[in-house]
């Protein structure tokens, strides 16, 4: 017995030995309860942390959120993994502790509330790779139309100089550009998490417009993922974006009716989007059939009449001239792009609703924008399975065009140049394989999981496999059926 008890005092002294020698991290000390500064991220109701450092070995260095040391179970043992969940605890409670390569977005607003549709007064901070890159005040507020009744929302930030909000601030977030206005969405209805991101990517590889300046237009909007705690609470998964509007596609300024350019949305399947009707219209209303003015919104600035005059000339009865005159109304070389695309996508939404229309001045032509593919390669818009027929979606304006032999000529040569570079079977599997990647590597389908508040649906049958298996089925589709115009 004396023996036993000799032994374990040795080792009791081995391991407060070594325990001594261990050394702290390099963690910031958190500032206030939020911890908004440290690079430890925690939600203490879901009882979930994230580490946005670099992969320690916390068998040798200790890592400290608000001054009380988080300690890890003994088989860890060696450096922290990227996307494994460790079991570990502090302050005496149990945590699933995560490191993540994803920047790291923590919000705190000052009234610590709901976030509502007026913009919320918050403070925020940035991090990424165990470094903050960007803190300071901001606001947000809810955003979208058929998200909102989903329960992870989506949000709008609006980046402020000061608390109030009197001031906005110009800065370039995660390298895209530099601007005040940025989105967050959460991508609920998209059990992957990919199909926007991947097809926005698609889309600025090859969509173009016709214009001496077109290497300064940008057709659609960057997007990057980030994991989002909002006032301690984990949000899970979401990609801060670029919003579309003027300075992204170098519209000319308004002056007057005369001049400026032009960009309106379809927001949902209106009289006007669909074109079976062209009701009357108000200029004292940003709203017309569907669409939403996004530029110029001031009043006496736009003239709905504008775009009510091309839609109607895509509408009805193709007029003798039409394959001389249509090229002078449209960007052909861009709605051919969008036509490809959004049939490469099965984007049925993305004919009607989520759709944006532009033109550079009033002596240009329109031309299409791409935005919002969440609902594509067989997902309905609320995340359901949708089965795609073999047939062409068509914008009102390319049903028109249709008639044209020129036309679906111009489109046939396209599609055969495409299919040889950007839209390769394996190219196009690229952006996607990318994505999901990412994902997988950093765990955020298995901790989105976890958190039951965010009902984020599994994969499950819309895995992978499945979106592979869509694309493919509608490339063949499309390789006979163009080729066969």
């Amino acid at each position: 017995m004396r023996a036993l008890k000799h032994q374990l005092l040795i080792v009791l002294l081995l391991f407060l030995s070594f325990s001594s020698c261990k050394k702290e991290a390099t963690v910031t000390p958190a500032i206030d309860t939020a911890f908004l500064d440290d690079i430890i991220s925690v939600d203490v109701e879901e009882k979930v942390m994230l580490y946005n450092g670099e992969g320690i070995d916390v068998a040798e260095e200790s890592l400290f959120l608000d001054n009380a040391e988080i300690l890890f179970n003994a088989d860890v043992i060696s450096q922290l993994a990227v996307g494994r969940a460790y079991e570990s605890r502090w302050k005496e409670n149990d945590y699933r502790f995560y490191r993540t390569e994803l920047p790291i977005l923590k919000i705190q607003t000052r009234s610590n509330s709901e976030i509502g549709e007026r913009y919320e007064s918050s403070q925020f901070v940035l991090m990424e790779s165990g470094e903050i890159v960007l803190k300071g005040n901001l606001g947000i507020r809810l955003r979208g139309n058929t998200s909102l009744a989903f329960p992870k929302k989506s949000y709008r930030l609006e980046l402020w100089e000061d608390a109030e909000g009197e001031t906005s601030r110009d800065a370039s977030v995660l390298n895209m550009r530099k601007d005040d206005d940025w989105l967050l969405d959460g991508m609920w209805n998209e059990p992957l998490s990919i199909r926007d991101k991947s097809a926005m990517e698609l889309w600025l590889s090859f969509g173009q417009v016709q214009d001496v300046d077109e290497e300064d237009i940008v057709l659609g909007a960057a997007r990057e993922y980030c994991e989002l705690f909002i006032n301690g609470s984990y949000k899970g998964l979401y990609y801060i974006g670029e919003r579309l509007d003027r300075k992204q596609l170098k519209l000319e300024k308004f002056s007057d009716q005369s001049d400026g350019g032009e960009l309106y949305k379809a927001k949902g399947w209106g009289e006007a989007v669909i074109a079976f009707s062209l009701p009357d219209y108000d200029n004292n209303s940003l709203e017309w059939g569907g669409y939403e003015v996004k530029y110029p919104q001031e009043v006496g600035a736009y003239d709905w009449q504008k775009l009510k005059d091309f839609i109607a000339y895509f509408k009805g009865q193709i007029p003798n001239d039409f394959d001389e005159l249509y090229p002078q109304k449209l960007d052909v070389d861009n709605i051919i792009d969008y036509f490809i695309l959004v049939n490469v996508l099965g984007a049925f939404d993305n004919v009607g609703n989520n759709v944006y229309i532009a033109r550079k001045d009033q002596s240009s032509p329109y031309y299409f924008v791409s935005w919002d593919y969440d609902a594509t390669l067989g997902l309905g818009i609320t995340g359901d399975l949708f089965s795609l027929e073999n047939d062409f979606i068509q914008h009102v304006v390319t049903r028109q065009l249709w008639f044209s032999s020129a036309f679906k000529d111009k489109l046939k040569m396209r599609w055969e140049n495409l299919r040889s570079d950007q839209l390769a079977d394996e190219k196009i599997k690229s952006h996607y394989r990318n994505n999901h990647s990412v994902l997988l590597r950093n765990g955020v389908y298995e901790r989105e999981e976890t958190i039951g508040r965010l009902e984020k649906p599994s994969p499950g049958l819309a895995s992978m496999g499945y979106l592979e298996e869509t694309l493919v089925q509608r490339l063949q589709f499309l390789d006979e059926a163009i080729g066969n115009l």
